[in-house]
C-alpha cells in the first residue's frame, strides 16, 4: 500500500503541485525516501524473527508515516484543493488511483481513508465522486464508510449528499 501511494502521488499528484507550488513537492519526495528506508528496516527485523527489533521499527515507521501524512493534509492536498481547478483534479487522482491493482482496491481504501485527516477526507471523498460513475461511487461510498464508521457523521455533515 505505501508503495501504490507513494507511486502515485510521485507520477500525478506532485507534478501538479509542482506547477502551482514549485518548492513544496521535493520535501516530501524525499520523506518517501525515508519511508522507503523505514520499511526496509521492518521488513528486515520481521525477517529475521527479532521481535524487539521489529517493534522499534515498526514504531519508528509509523511515526514517520502518521507524520508524513498529517503534513500532506496540511500542506499538499490544501494546495491541490485551493490551486488547482476541481475540473483539473479528476485526472491526477484517478491516474494515482489507476496505480492499485482493481482487485486490491477495497484494501487500498480501507488502508488509506482512516490515516487521512477530515479535510484530506472530504477532498478525496468529492474528488472521486467526480472521477467515478455514480454505480461504481456508490460501491467506493460503502468501503469508505466501512473504513471509517467512528468518522462516517463528520463526513456525511461535510458532503451531505452522502448520506
Amino acid at each position: 500500500m505505501l508503495d501504490w501511494h507513494g507511486h502515485g502521488e510521485e507520477l500525478v499528484i506532485f507534478p501538479a503541485l509542482k506547477a502551482v507550488a514549485p518548492l513544496v513537492a521535493w520535501p516530501y519526495e524525499r520523506d518517501h525516501r525515508g519511508l522507503d528506508a523505514a520499511y526496509a528496516a521492518m521488513d528486515a527485523a520481521f525477517s529475521a524473527q527479532d521481535a524487539l527489533e521489529t517493534a522499534r521499527a515498526s514504531a519508528a515507521c509509523k511515526f514517520h508515516l502518521d507524520d508524513h501524512l498529517a503534513k500532506e493534509d496540511a500542506h499538499v492536498y490544501r494546495l491541490i484543493r485551493e490551486r488547482v481547478l476541481m475540473a483539473d483534479q479528476g485526472n491526477p487522482v484517478g491516474m494515482m488511483s489507476s496505480t492499485v491493482s482493481q482487485d486490491r482496491f477495497p484494501e487500498a481504501l480501507a488502508w488509506i481513508f482512516p490515516l487521512l485527516g477530515d479535510d484530506n477526507r472530504e477532498n478525496t471523498t468529492r474528488t472521486l465522486q467526480v472521477v467515478m460513475p455514480l454505480p461504481v461511487f456508490a460501491g467506493v461510498k460503502q468501503l469508505i464508510q466501512g473504513a471509517i464508521p467512528e468518522s462516517w457523521a463528520e463526513l456525511t455533515r461535510r458532503i451531505p449528499e452522502l448520506a
